[in-house]
Order: structure tokens, then sequence, then C-alpha cells
């Protein structure tokens, strides 16, 4: 009688442990991947010099309370190519102000970031910086 719940703790804790390993070689911070997406254009703002455009975009979500997440993603007007830098999950007080042509402020009612836009990115849930697929792609990750 005692084997069954045993086994049952057993499959369990293997079940978590592929779970956790597949979102961590697996993960991706890409809008496409985002809860709510594809997003609603929310803001923009360009760097001093206009070689980097910063687009917020907005994630609604229903449900009884309701959610809306942000993130921002980067476009080199040289390169053409763009990538996320940031996933938040506050609307309230949300702004975005280059500081010089490679940094970025981000700030909303709960938090303020400064990012490099070539190194950096930051992800509320951390979960960008445990992914052993995103590890190639920022130099820095930041979260909660």
């Amino acid at each position: 009688m005692k084997k069954k719940p045993l086994f049952a703790l057993i499959l369990l804790f293997f079940f978590i442990f592929v779970w956790n390993t597949y979102d961590t070689l697996t993960y991706s911070f890409e809008e496409s991947s985002f809860p709510g997406a594809p997003g609603e254009r929310y803001s923009t703002v360009t760097s001093p010099k206009k070689t980097f455009t910063a687009f917020a975009y907005t994630y609604s979500g229903g449900g009884a309370a309701g959610f809306v997440n942000v993130s921002v993603e980067i476009k080199n007007k040289t390169t053409e190519e763009t990538h996320t830098i940031y996933y938040g999950d506050e609307i309230l007080g949300f702004k975005m102000s280059w500081l010089n042509e490679e940094t970025i402020e981000i700030s909303d009612s709960y938090r303020k970031v400064i990012l490099n836009v070539k190194e950096d990115i930051f992800d509320y849930m951390g979960s960008a910086c445990r992914s052993l697929k995103m590890k190639s792609q920022y130099r820095n990750c930041y979260h909660d």
C-alpha cells in the first residue's frame, strides 16, 4: 500500500524536473511568445542619433482580474534587426527615455531599469535569465 504514494511522489518530481528542463532549454524572449500576443503598440522613442528605435507593446489578458504586460523591442535602423530587451508586468506610469545612443531607461510605477540596448535584457519573471537558449543573446539579464 505504501508503494503507490511513493511512486506517485517520484512521478510528480520527475514531471516537475522534465517541465523545468524543457522550459529552461526552450524559453524564447520574442514578441510572439508572450501571453496575449500579438501586442498593441503603446509607445515609440528614437535614440538621440536616430540609430535605434524603441517600440513598447502591451499585452492584455482576460479573466476576472485580467493583466497588462509590456515588452520593449529595439530596432537597429542601420541593420534593420530587432530584438526584445524588456518584458514587464506593469503599465501604470510606464515611460521610456534614452540616456545616450545605446542606453535606455524604462520605468513604471513599480521599477526603474537602465539597459544597454546591445547587451542587456530585463524579464520580470526571470525566465529569460534562466534560459539556456537565451544565454548567447545578452551579456546581462535582470529580473525582479
